[in-house]
Order: structure tokens, then sequence, then C-alpha cells
């Protein structure tokens, strides 16, 4: 089979597609599709594996999976089978990769081309009069980049004889390599570190590489060093201004860090099993994934790595977000360090979305303050003297009882809705209303507007509208505050209307609409009606009139 139709039984095994929707996906005619389905149909009958049912949509029926899996896994191999060989050698003719591979040389160049389109990212295969076939790549690149494709292809391993493994006998005559090898159990498991001894070693016996396993092992870890040196927060903050991703900057630092020097240890190169879950994430979050994007082509030059996948960057900056918007840094200050013990697991036990950092001493208090955004401050009563310059939000008195973690639990509540209220409260959200005298016709032009600007669903604003016919009416001081809970990406959205004239809603005068929409996963949220009753019972009209009060009265400490 050719490529294209090897892909197309891939796509067949996951779904069913129209000749139409092959033809777009694959870059070719619909005639093309047509002659490449029969040509697979043949096969699969000829095979005994199955056929194409082309009644609506092409679908695969298959009677033999194990038999259609190792088949594709076969193709795969030959096409990387022919990777290998060039990486392990300086250069091949046709002739010498068809003898090494047992292929067809109208197969070899069909298989180069698509090597060529796939990971045109890495490499790039190049053929020249009197040379031959060939990668031109770096040492250290080409070492690696075999070593992956060994631990993505495991039957590859199976072909390559014992006697290539580099012996133990001659790893521990070398003092120097043994210590540099000892350093690299934290990042990579041993089959790793055997897969880039085995890759040296092939690459060393066929010329491909010229200097010795101690100086790739010395250049890997002069790269990790300088990645470890890094002020990633500093990057980060200056790179994310055109972004504005709300992230916790040292959290993510610090497990991009972590990221970096795995994939200068052991960069996994073939890995293609997150392409598709990252579909949906990508569409979520696409200014993350586009600072990662620029994020990852910065450091890629700066510590000249072949290739840093900014797919992964992106995770870790989505997962840094959730915890910027879900947690709260705080310090608690104990210098008995039984006590401390003992409060942290109560802590962590009781008080979700806290990330607790415990200080010993006024020292350990300074440098934590200076390295993570601290919110609360926790110090015990007996302590109190030595921390006077600072301004502490929860006094406790040796262990903490049921009344101080409840208490403790309410401020980081309050924290967690404050912070995200910072995030998804701003002037866009701010209107001024023409209203009607009738409230039921102002909230439905209120919901018009928003549904029109596409900041909510035309079925969010139906589900409000049916909450309020239902009776389900909140009145906070002179707010209406018409609610749900929603399918959204952040915990909650606010949308404020500020009414030219107060309409009178079961007997209270009304000055604006608070909408508020909540999402139906977070759960920590669930104090937010408490918090903003608490900050908005006792607000005069003044306050409600512009966006500067109105936001000023929702942030307000108590």
């Amino acid at each position: 089979m050719t490529n294209r139709q090897v892909k197309i039984l891939q796509l067949l095994m996951d779904n069913s597609y129209s000749g139409a929707e092959l033809a777009h996906l694959l870059n070719a005619s619909r005639r093309t599709i047509i002659r490449d389905i029969a040509t697979i149909d043949y096969w699969l009958e000829k095979e005994k594996i199955g056929n194409i049912d082309t009644s609506q949509k092409y679908k695969l029926q298959v009677n033999n999976h194990y038999q259609l899996e190792t088949f594709i896994q076969e193709l795969q191999l030959k096409q990387y089978r022919v990777l290998y060989y060039l990486l392990v050698y300086p250069a091949l003719s046709n002739d010498d990769i068809a003898a090494k591979t047992l292929l067809p040389k109208k197969n070899i160049d069909e298989i180069i081309y698509y090597l060529n389109q796939k990971y045109n990212y890495l490499f790039m295969i190049r053929k020249k009069v009197g040379k031959g076939v060939y990668l031109s790549l770096t040492t250290q690149d080409r070492i690696d980049l075999l070593a992956s494709l060994l631990f993505s292809f495991t039957r590859l391993q199976k072909e390559i004889p014992r006697a290539s493994y580099v012996s133990k006998k001659f790893r521990l005559k070398n003092a120097k390599l043994t210590q540099l090898l000892k350093r690299r159990s934290t990042l990579e498991s041993q089959q790793q570190l055997e897969l880039q001894l085995l890759s040296w070693q092939l690459c060393w016996t066929h010329d491909s590489i010229q200097y010795s396993l101690t100086e790739y092992f010395e250049e890997k870890n002069l790269r990790i060093q300088k990645a470890a040196q890094l002020n990633l927060v500093k990057i980060l903050v200056r790179i994310n201004q055109g972004y504005r991703v709300k992230i916790d900057e040292h959290a993510c630092a610090q497990m991009l860090i972590q990221h970096l020097k795995r994939t200068i240890s052991f960069p996994n190169y073939f890995d293609e099993t997150v392409t598709e879950p990252l579909k949906a994430l990508k569409a979520s979050y696409p200014f993350s994934f586009e600072l990662a994007e620029e994020l990852a082509q910065g450091l890629q030059d700066y510590l000249k790595i072949l290739y840093i996948d900014s797919q992964y960057i992106g995770l870790y900056i989505v997962n840094a977000q959730h915890l910027a918007s879900q947690s709260v840094h705080a310090v608690m200050y104990e210098e008995r360090h039984s006590i401390s013990n003992i409060n942290e697991m109560l802590l962590k036990e009781q008080v979700k979305n806290l990330i607790l950092h415990v200080v010993h001493s006024v020292a350990e208090l300074n440098n934590c303050v200076k390295k993570y955004p601290i919110t609360l401050l926790l110090v015990d009563k007996m302590q109190l003297v030595k921390v006077a310059d600072v301004n502490t939000t929860y006094i406790f008195n040796g262990i903490l009882d049921h009344t101080d973690l409840v208490k403790i639990k309410n401020i980081v509540d309050t924290a967690l809705i404050r912070a995200e209220i910072k995030n998804v409260f701003n002037e866009h959200d701010f209107f001024y209303l023409n209203n009607d005298v009738n409230f039921n016709f102002t909230l439905q032009n209120a919901l018009k507007i928003l549904s029109t600007q596409h900041l909510i669903t035309a079925k969010q604003a139906n589900a409000i509208l049916k909450r309020e016919a239902a009776g389900n009416q909140l009145i906070i001081g002179h707010l209406s505050v018409p609610h749900i809970k929603a399918t959204i990406d952040e915990p909650f959205r606010l949308f404020y209307f500020r009414l030219d004239n107060a309409i009178i809603l079961n007997k209270v005068k009304v000055y604006g609409i608070l909408i508020v929409l909540v999402n139906s996963q977070a759960s920590e949220y669930t104090q937010l009606f408490a918090y903003l009753y608490g900050q908005l019972k006792h607000a005069v009209p003044e306050v409600l009139a512009t966006f500067r009060n109105l936001n000023r009265a929702l942030l307000m400490a108590p």
C-alpha cells in the first residue's frame, strides 16, 4: 500500500468518513480516494481481515483486529527502518537502503518523501551525487534522534545484534563516564540510558560521529545546567505581556525547568499519543498555546536543542493557569517543628486550594515572601512579636482547632473569589441600559446584548429567563442577581447592567442587574453568593453607578 492508503486505513480504524472528507483531510481528489478505497477493500478481503462498507460513509468492518494492528505496525516499521539506517550511517545509496530494508527502490523514495514531510521540523533527508542519501545533523542530535526512535519502536531494538551494546565492563573502566551516568538517574529511566549508549555505539561503529561517550554526556550536562540557571519566571512574565494569560509564574517555571531537563536528557521525538487529546485543549486555551509556541522557540534557540514540543509547554501553562485561578499561597510562621507538622497536616486535609509554605525563622519568611505571591500569613501568637513588620492575616495559638480551620477556609475561599473577580470582571462587562419599567423586558434586553456580543450563548440566556420566571429571583441590596450553572471555562462570570431608572422588584428598588454564570464543575466557588451578599448588601446607588465604584465594592476587604 502507498502511505496515503495506509493513512486512510488508520483514519477508518477510528471513524467513518465520506469520500469528500477523506479527500479534504489527505489533500487528494475524490477520484483518487475512490481508487484507494477499492485497493484497501481488495486487500482486506484477500487477507480475510475485513472489508469497507460503502453504503453510506466509508466504514471499516474488521474481523481480525490483531492481524490489522500487526500489519499497521509492520508498515510503520518499514518507514522507520529507512530512518534508522540513515541515522546509523553517514550516507547510503538507494541500493544500500534497498539491501538493508528489503524494500523496492520506488518505495524507498516514497518513504523518504513521507518522512521529510512529517518530520521537517526535526531533519531533512537529502540526496547528493557522489555522496548518496544522508541526514545532516550534529552528533548530539543524531544520537538523540536514534535513541528516541528505538524507544518509540521497540521492535527495531530486537533487530540489533547484542554485540552492539556498550558493555558494563567498558563503562566501569571509565571513572569520569561512570560519574556522569550516575547524575542521570533522576532524569531518565535505565532503559533510556541504555538506548543512548547503544545509539552512540551504533553511530560510532559506522563513522557517523566523531566524539566519545564522555563528550556526549558532558555536552548534555552543560545544557541541563544552562536550563537550571534560567530565570524562567522573568522570561515568562516578559513574553506573557503580549498574551495576558493568568498563570502562577513560579509554579509554571518550576514545572518547565524540570521538563526542559528531562527533554535535554532524553528527548522523545516520536511520541504522537498526545496529538488528538490536545485539539480540544487548544480550542479552549488558544492564548496559552500561542504563548507556549513563542516560549518554546526562544528556549530552543537559547539551549540549542533540536526541538522543544510547544504542545507539552502548553500543557504546563494550562496547568499553571488552573493553579493561578484555583490556589492561594499561604505562609505559616511557626518556630516549633512539631506544632508546624501537625498544623500542616490539618490544613492540607481540611482546606482545599491552599499552597502552604511552612517557615521556622524570620530569614525563611523573608525569602518566601520574595519568592512567592503570598496572599495569607498565618502566625503563631507566641511568635507574633518577631514578625511585627509584616501584615499578618490570621493569628493562631499552637495547634489549630476546628474554629481556626473554618475561619482559615473562609479566608481562602474569599481570597479565591476576590482573585477570580479581578480575572473575569472588567470594564467590558459593565453596561449602561435604557430600561423598561417591566423587569422581565429589561432582563431580556440585557441578555440579548450579551448573546449578540457572543459573551453568553442563546441557551444560557434562555436558562436565565426560565429560572427568573420560575421565581428563583435573588436580590442583594439594590441589585437583582439572575444566575445559572453553566459549562464555562472560568469558575464564574459576571456581567453588570446599570439601569437608567430604578425598577421596583419584590418591593425593592433595583438600580442594577448583576448576571452571574457559575461553572457547574467548580464546586470550590459555592461561597460566591455569600461573598457577593457580604460585599453588596449595603451598596448605595452611587456605588452601583460606575465600574470603578462597583469594582472597588466587589474587591473591598472587610
